[in-house]
């Protein structure tokens, strides 16, 4: 009886080693699958990330673009404009007449 008694607690140590091995296992498979998770986490961050600022910078260059047409049609337009001197006319009876009457 003494012997198989023995023979008993020592499958229970086993069993329990064996249990012990199975929730490691089962942690390390829980950790990597956590770990995979915040990858592709971590991924699709990246990728909105990259979408986002793809976005902005073309935002922004068509801006420069537009900022840059504004100001070639500004000049443009101030190149093509009358460069001349403005021509001499003759002031008009009726305001020489009102200077002079109020002096």
């Amino acid at each position: 009886m003494l012997v198989g008694s023995a023979t008993d607690l020592l499958r229970v140590f086993v069993d329990l080693g064996d249990d012990v091995r199975d929730l490691v296992q089962r942690q390390v498979q829980v950790a990597a699958q956590f770990q995979a998770l915040l990858d592709h986490r971590r991924a699709l961050f990246h990728v909105f990330d990259g979408l986002a600022r793809f976005l902005l910078n073309s935002l922004n260059q068509i801006g420069d673009f537009l900022c840059g047409l504004r100001r070639f049609l500004g000049e443009f337009s101030h190149f093509l404009g009358d460069h001349r001197e403005a021509k001499s006319m003759f002031a008009g009876p009726g305001s020489l007449d009102r200077g002079i009457e109020r002096q």
